[in-house]
């Protein structure tokens, strides 16, 4: 038993130091709006971003923190995302309980390195001329029964170095989060993001303030219904109110080996304009409606080791499709 202690800490620290120096931050490009608005996961990604209320995991670090206090176990978890422009994100992110009702966890999400064009030319190269960037987040989560309440620490940084011209950004936001369990059936949740630093020399404009708020809908049909329903609204400043919903369908669930199907879809970013007059704000790629759909499977390998594999995919115009691959390790 002691040499099994000595070995879960011994992978606890292993993936603190994968978390802290994880390579997938190193390059980026320069759209820091939809690089901060990127979604660091295949499975709440795949219900629309409706996420403020549906627990996964680790990976509620980047959206509700105080989702944490609903898992008793640790978890680590890796997500990469590729488009057909050949952009390829990363994320990866651990939490833990610090007792019975505090929790924490860590994470950071990134671009990977993008290979250049080539020129048809003999002895040309073309070079990419694209900053590094990365996100860090330190979460906090306490639990009072069925209310919880969360806070991130985010830590945004954009660099671009050629020759002597070396320019750089740096943006500090925080993330305030909610939960409340209705009761079985029906959970809520609700965050708050805003900047509250910035030092601006890539950085043209300050990200706006954030509002979301989600619902968790257990239908009551039967012992084992096998649908959830996942809805959310955000709101950015004085930006029309934003609409997000999922459907969870789970065919199988502690079955043999106590193995777990999964699948899911859903529509995001869907516009509602409340105003009389009408909106003249230029169509930007982060007010563009998306729909995705996903799959995922999960197993348990021990007492109390267990591992999920998720997809994700996703249809957004303007901007090209997405695939998202999350592995979690749970233990």
């Amino acid at each position: 038993i002691m040499y099994c202690l000595k070995c879960l800490r011994t992978l606890e620290i292993y993936a603190l130091i994968v978390i802290l120096w994880y390579p997938g931050f190193v390059f980026g490009d320069d759209l820091t709006k939809s690089f901060l608005s990127l979604s660091p996961d295949a499975i709440s990604q795949s219900v629309g971003g409706a996420n403020p209320a549906f627990a996964v995991g680790a990976v509620d670090v980047f959206t509700n923190p105080a989702l944490l206090s609903l898992h008793r176990q640790k978890s680590i978890q890796f997500s990469n995302m590729i488009n057909s422009r050949n952009y390829h994100f990363s994320s990866v992110a651990f939490e833990m309980s610090l007792s019975n009702r505090s929790f924490a966890g860590v994470g950071l999400k990134g671009q990977l390195n993008r290979e250049a064009p080539q020129s048809k030319r003999n002895n040309v190269s073309i070079t990419l001329i694209e900053p590094s960037q990365f996100a860090l987040y330190l979460a906090f989560a306490h639990k009072f029964n069925a209310l919880s309440f969360g806070i991130t620490l985010q830590y945004y940084q954009i660099q671009y170095q050629r020759g002597d011209v070396n320019l750089s950004g740096k943006l500090a936001l925080v993330n305030f989060g909610g939960y409340y369990a209705i009761n079985s059936n029906i959970q809520v949740g609700l965050t708050v993001k805003t900047p509250i630093r910035m030092q601006e020399k890539l950085l043209k404009t300050t990200p706006a303030e954030k509002y979301s708020f989600g619902v968790l809908w257990l239908p009551a049909i039967g012992k084992q219904f096998p649908f959830k329903i996942v809805l959310g609204v955000n709101r950015m400043n004085e930006s029309p109110l934003k609409l997000n919903g999922g459907l969870i369908f789970t065919p199988m669930a502690n079955t043999v080996t106590e193995s777990m199907f999964s699948f899911r879809a859903g529509v995001g970013e869907l516009g509602v304009n409340l105003q009389t007059a009408p909106d003249k704000r230029i169509h930007s790629f982060e007010n563009t409606t998306f729909f995705t759909i996903g799959a995922g499977f999960g197993f348990n390998t021990g007492e109390s080791w267990g591992i999920n594999l998720d997809y994700c995919y996703q249809v957004k115009e303007y901007i090209s499709n997405q695939h998202i691959i999350t592995t979690r390790i749970r233990f």
